[in-house]
């Protein structure tokens, strides 16, 4: 006999049971920063990590690397913005107390309600021109909600190169949450010496079409 419980929402979409592994929150880490300042976070265990950014001014990743289970991040911000990333991974620690546990056939958690999963609002489409017009202001997209707090990432934001004898700029998209919607802008950039060659930025140089975005509701996460 296989033990477990199913759990579907109110549109009948599949939400706990003893096969899936929901997305548990596994780090966030608050940030204060001056217009093209930055800085990196970090995340050890990693899996498969999705990292949210909720900010009040534009914030974008820049880049990303992972070297085993150590997952990197930096983040730059292109107007002066104080917020925090929230990072999303499978692979939980068991909690402990009162609660909820619904185990798979392995005996591992797949949903326990002492965590805190990954509450989506909404996924949607950014649009993209080609990149390849330096100093390209676009796509700048916003999307409303009810009041609550959010964060929100994309699966693979533009990044541009501006080369000069005085030093590399890489220009990507910039994410800013409010208490009723995200807004996303090509207006984050960072500077790097002449000459480097930057290989783990995290969007595309060329080519057209959409991507996926993702907000999330994190309030009292």
């Amino acid at each position: 006999m296989t033990y477990g419980l199913t759990v579907y929402n109110t549109t009948n979409n599949l939400v706990i049971d003893n096969t899936y592994q929901n997305m548990g929150l596994k780090s966030k880490v608050s940030f204060s920063l001056g217009a093209g300042g930055s800085t990196t976070v970090t995340l050890s265990g990693a899996i498969a990590p999705l990292l949210f950014i909720n900010s009040s001014g534009y914030v974008g990743v820049m880049n990303f690397s992972i070297s085993g289970t150590t997952a990197s991040w930096t983040i730059a911000a292109g107007t002066s913005s104080s917020g925090a990333v929230y990072i999303f991974d499978q692979g939980l620690s068991t909690a402990s107390g009162y609660g909820m546990r619904v185990l798979d056939s392995s005996g591992n958690d797949v949903f326990n309600s002492s965590n805190k999963y990954l509450r989506v609002v909404e996924t949607f489409s950014v649009s993209y021109s080609p990149a390849s017009t330096i100093g390209v202001t676009g796509p700048t997209v916003s999307r409303s909600y009810s009041a609550s707090v959010y964060a929100a990432c994309i699966s693979q934001p533009r990044a541009e190169q501006i080369v000069s004898s005085g030093g590399n700029t890489l220009i990507t998209d910039g994410i800013n949450t409010t208490s009723t919607g995200v807004n996303i802008a090509h207006n984050v950039s960072l500077s790097y010496p002449f000459g480097t060659i930057i290989t783990d930025h995290t969007g595309f140089y060329f080519g057209s079409g959409t991507v996926p975005a993702m907000t999330i509701d994190v309030t009292g996460y």
